[in-house]
């Protein structure tokens, strides 16, 4: 019986682990926002912040390479000029981590 209670306990541990640390459409938001509304030469560097922090949430065990996010924010701003910058940043971001 205690060997069980103990399993039930671990696996009511992982789960909230693991649902604690998803990135979420408000985390996305929230990181678009930041980007779109800073300054035009701290948007390299504000994206690369806030990417990172997505990773963290995300779990994921490597990070994007410098050039990598400048790619990444050169085709949020080429999609901008169809969608908006909040709309085109959202698109990419849930991409990569709501895939």
């Amino acid at each position: 019986m205690y060997k069980n209670k103990q399993k039930y306990l671990l696996l009511i541990f992982t789960f909230l682990l693991v649902s604690c640390s998803r990135v979420t459409d408000q985390d996305i938001t929230r990181a678009c926002s930041k980007i779109g509304n800073s300054p035009q030469y701290l948007a390299s560097s504000t994206f690369a912040n806030e990417y990172y922090k997505l990773e963290d949430k995300a779990g994921k065990k490597s990070s994007a390479s410098s050039v990598l996010l400048d790619l990444k924010l050169q085709n949020i701003k080429l999609g901008a000029y169809d969608d908006g910058f909040q709309r085109s940043c959202e698109k990419s971001l849930r991409r990569d981590f709501k895939s």
